[in-house]
């Protein structure tokens, strides 16, 4: 079973709960199915699932379940475009979380108001939520969740253009990695540090950056991040008038 995927996996711990008349085991198996969904990217699929197992929660008072599983509607309104409803629905996920002081939910739906205000387009207040989000983290014994925080609030740092503090946020959260679990996240930070270094004109940085970043998605196989590193190259190519080596690099990019 360990090496099976989470939604087998769920669905196997589904009928085990059923078959022992186990009913938090189902909606835990519930929740679990939808948030495989989720992953998937499939939040159509994954919105009645999650909508079950949060009645089921409801219904036998299992409060942090009720946090986790609002925390992963949310995101599933969030992914369908449907802002309004994934704004509320994280303010309940913050109150349930407050409820039974469940930590790193409170982190989760504080680091999904601020990407949820990121794709609105208002980056101070998504600042506002996700720098709260890294000091709820910082109160965690959770090493991932502080990590992952810290990657959000550099995201939008960088996109407001203040650089140093990106740079400063960016250097602790490489010394939060669980590495190899996730070198995505090693290879976001280095393509971060690159876009940091090329604002700034640091030009051998930024190419080293760059390249750490691609080397990193090219032996993980992560095609979309190889896709990101080499159009940050190839832009600092052209910035750099090597237009023969922006030229490859921006067609790779393309493949």
């Amino acid at each position: 079973l360990l090496n099976l995927p989470l939604d087998i996996k769920a669905k196997a711990a589904r009928v085990a709960a059923e078959r022992v008349r186990y009913p938090a085991g189902v909606a835990q198996a519930d929740y679990l199915i939808g948030k495989s969904q989720l992953i998937l990217s499939d939040a159509d699929r994954a919105l009645p699932q999650l909508r079950s197992a949060y009645q089921q929660a409801k219904t036998l008072d299992l409060m942090q379940l009720q946090a986790e599983v609002q925390i992963s509607l949310a995101t599933a309104q969030q992914m369908s475009g449907q802002y309004h409803a994934a704004f509320l629905l994280w303010l309940d996920a913050l109150q349930s979380a407050l409820r039974v002081n469940a930590r790193e939910c409170y982190v989760e739906a504080y680091l999904g108001l601020g990407d949820l205000h990121v794709q609105c387009g208002d980056l101070n207040k998504a600042l506002h939520f996700l720098s709260l989000a890294v000091e709820w983290a910082d109160l965690s014994i959770d090493q991932d969740l502080r990590c992952k925080a810290r990657l959000h609030l550099a995201a939008v740092l960088v996109t407001l253009e203040q650089y140093p503090l990106a740079q400063r946020i960016l250097m602790y959260a490489q010394t939060l990695l669980i590495l190899p679990l996730r070198r995505d996240w090693q290879a976001e930070i280095c393509n971060y540090l690159g876009m940091i270094h090329a604002a700034q004109h640091e030009n051998e940085l930024a190419l080293a950056s760059f390249n750490k970043a691609l080397k990193i998605n090219a032996e993980a196989g992560f095609l979309w991040g190889q896709s990101l590193n080499l159009l940050g190259l190839g832009r600092l190519k052209v910035s750099l008038q090597d237009s023969k080596g922006a030229e490859a690099d921006l067609q790779q990019a393309l493949y």
